[in-house]
């Protein structure tokens, strides 16, 4: 695997560290519950077909339920490494890492895969940015992240 760190420096963060973007995690393509596995810790790399989670390397970001349902800011984590899969060889080698199956939807398309830490749950808000389908802007709230 080819590993690559890209901290993007137009990331910014609010007062605390909370993140002001969110990356959107679709539950409904896959018929799986990626974001539940990201935030009980069972899903540590997500994966997508392109690049397109570079300029979070090294940021805190919002994790945002999408696909079910209106979109909810749910989580948050830190994005500490990138991943490019050379083959489905490598892929499917990670899979207990990213938990794509090969019967999934995605198995085919992902070619990237984007280490999560520091992972926490927070009290579920409504995403009202429509963003773009890679991320979206959080909205502001006093919050703090559930306890336990």
């Amino acid at each position: 695997m080819n590993n690559t760190i890209a901290a993007h420096p137009d990331i910014r963060f609010r007062v605390g560290g909370t993140p002001t973007m969110g990356v959107n995690i679709n539950d409904k393509k896959g018929n799986q519950a990626f974001t539940e596995q990201i935030l009980n810790g069972e899903k540590t790399v997500e994966t997508r077909k392109a690049p397109t989670l570079r300029r979070f390397v090294g940021q805190r970001i919002g994790i945002v339920r999408t696909g079910v349902g209106k979109a909810m800011h749910v989580g948050n984590a830190t994005v500490t490494e990138e991943i490019e899969y050379a083959s489905t060889e490598e892929f499917d080698a990670d899979y207990d890492r990213h938990l794509v199956g090969k019967d999934s939807p995605f198995h085919d398309v992902a070619r990237y895969g984007y280490v999560l830490a520091d992972v926490e749950r927070v009290e579920p808000t409504p995403v009202t940015d429509k963003g773009s389908m890679i991320a979206r802007k959080l909205p502001v709230t006093d919050s703090p992240a559930p306890k336990g």
